[in-house]
């Protein structure tokens, strides 16, 4: 009886590690972005992707989402939180696949830090706080003493806040927000007092901004440094924007049926998150 239980056991183990390695595969090596000149993969949104090789900034792969936010068709938005009077924490930790099948993304990428972050309590299912300010349909999660808001207000007119906190009447306009580490393109140079002390080459994303033009990025890198990250998007056009969460939070994942490429491909944290920003958008017409 004993061996029975035991061989059962065994043939449990086998089955799930290959279950749990063949969905690794798919997820972190067949869905990786290849290298890809600028497209436009739906209605208002193009995407990039490549190798990012610079000694002194970083190497390894990227993805580079430009939105046009005026595209029919074209909805962004910011995951909901519980709100304070409901729940203790503001958000439920799920895997990004997850959430991009609820939300029905064609676009998503990790938001803000989340508290408490320790592996232990980093697991699927398990409540956190983010730790900047969300604003979410006109809603305000909290006012965090740290936070660098971007926000858009219901006409997805963007403005960055380059004083913490947020005050107020900014909270009062704002309709889409998400609080920013640190805002790194300001006016479309470097905000070189966000480096100070800080040049460490890790796993990154990046949000920015046109404002004249209506234009939004999504970045995420491998492996870059602040500055890097900062030269990045001011290359690709953005005049304001700020580091989101990062190293193991890293995550931009496509939808389905991304023109050229294959449905679902992105770079995926180790983690699952909290708060995530999304596109919805149109597919291309087929030929």
């Amino acid at each position: 009886m004993i061996k029975k239980l035991l061989a059962i056991f065994l043939i449990i183990g086998v089955v799930a590690s290959l279950v749990i390695g063949l969905l690794y595969w798919h997820f972190y090596i067949r869905l990786l972005p290849e290298p890809m000149e600028r497209t436009e993969i739906y209605k208002g949104v193009f995407y990039e992707s490549g190798i990012w090789a610079d000694v002194s900034t970083g190497s390894g792969k990227y993805m580079v989402a430009e939105i046009h936010l005026d595209e029919p068709g074209v909805h962004f938005f910011v995951r909901p939180f519980y709100p304070k009077s409901l729940r203790s924490r503001h958000y439920t930790l799920l895997p990004i696949d997850v959430q991009r099948r609820s939300f029905k993304t064609e676009v998503i990428m990790n938001g803000t830090l989340y508290s408490p972050h320790e592996w232990y309590q980093s697991l699927p299912g398990m409540k956190v706080d983010s730790m900047e300010t969300l604003v979410v349909g006109g809603y305000t999660s909290h006012v965090d003493p740290k936070s660098y808001l971007l926000w858009f207000d219901e006409e997805m007119n963007s403005h960055l806040e380059t004083k913490s906190p947020p005050s107020a009447d900014v909270l009062e306009q704002a309709f889409w927000g998400i609080g920013l580490q640190a805002y790194l393109v300001n006016e479309g140079g470097l905000n070189w007092g966000s480096f100070i002390g800080v040049d460490k080459q890790t796993s990154r994303t990046l949000i920015g901004v046109d404002p004249d033009t209506k234009v939004m990025w999504l970045m995420a890198f491998e492996n870059i440094s602040p500055v890097g990250l900062g030269i990045f998007a001011i290359e690709k056009g953005v005049r304001f924007g700020g580091q989101l969460d990062a190293e193991e939070a890293t995550t931009l994942v496509l939808g389905e049926n991304p023109k050229g490429l294959k449905s679902y491909t992105g770079m995926r944290g180790r983690r699952p998150l909290a708060c995530v920003i999304g596109i919805q958008a149109e597919p291309m017409p087929e030929n």
